[in-house]
């Protein structure tokens, strides 16, 4: 027998806010180093963790920011905090061409609901359908596109959308190939 206790029950997407989750990598990372038997020295965790705050960018992202420049407005919704997202753009020199970095901490709920991506819409002023998502993520897209956002996919790592998603409008391997592909959407 299950029993439920009213005051442990978690909301689907309940938000918790970008500590929750570098803590959860932290007790993750503990937990694969002890699965190899491997020692769980402080330096060492403290040293990959920090690693994740300046990964560069891909090769191409800047090739396809500076095409959506030409007519675009670029801005950046993340599952992530704030200030680690404008230090990533930062680091791969980026930033300046962002005009604004939209953290799921604003809404207090995570990607793929809906209402982060409506938020996103209107922190700029423009309506969802209006907007469009980049990502390599299928299931980042679905939620785009449940929330009325034109979903633009770049299938370089996954290569199948499931079909439990809804597909995406633009689909291209490689972030250039989703940019030209989204600059040639009708207007509307």
């Amino acid at each position: 027998m299950v029993r439920s206790h009213p005051a442990r029950r978690v909301r689907p997407g309940r938000h918790r806010g970008v500590p929750a989750v570098r803590r959860g990598r932290l007790g993750a990372l503990r937990g694969l180093l002890a699965e190899h038997g491997l020692p769980a020295a402080p330096d060492r965790i403290s040293s990959v963790l920090d690693h994740f705050t300046r990964l560069p960018a891909r090769p191409d992202t800047g090739e396809a920011m500076a095409r959506l420049l030409d007519g675009v407005r670029v801005i950046v919704l993340t599952n992530g905090g704030d200030a680690n997202t404008r230090n990533l753009l930062d680091g791969s020199g980026l930033l300046g061409q962002v005009e604004r970095v939209v953290s799921i901490d604003e809404v207090g709920t995570w990607k793929p609901r809906a209402e982060v991506y409506r938020h996103a819409a209107g922190a700029i002023g423009v309506e969802p359908g209006r907007l469009g998502l980049i990502a390599a993520h299928a299931w980042d897209c679905h939620g785009a596109h449940r929330a009325g956002l034109v979903s633009e996919w770049v299938s370089r790592h996954e290569r199948v959308v499931s079909p439990a998603f809804d597909p995406p409008d633009v689909r291209a391997e490689t972030l250039p190939g989703v940019a030209e592909a989204m600059l040639r959407l009708p207007e509307g």
